[in-house]
């Protein structure tokens, strides 16, 4: 099915549902052109992978930051 961009975004969530429930594929245009396509993934573990071994830089983000800031009333 193809979806102009405009269509895409008004009904979004719905696609997105017939996509994930039904196997739809879509491919959204602009312009009558073809940007990207949308169909339902093959790895179910998608979240486990992506974003392995992309962290730059990690710190404690547990912690709280203590800031002391010196108040004075008058």
């Amino acid at each position: 099915k193809k979806i102009s961009i405009t269509d895409f975004k008004a009904r979004c969530l719905e696609i997105i549902r017939e996509v994930q429930e039904e196997g739809a594929s879509y491919t959204i245009t602009k312009h009558r052109k073809a940007i990207a396509e949308l169909h339902k993934s093959d790895n179910d573990d998608i979240n486990d992978t992506i974003l392995r071994n992309t962290v730059i830089e990690e710190e404690d983000i547990i912690s709280p930051t203590y800031v002391c800031w010196n108040v004075i009333f008058s």
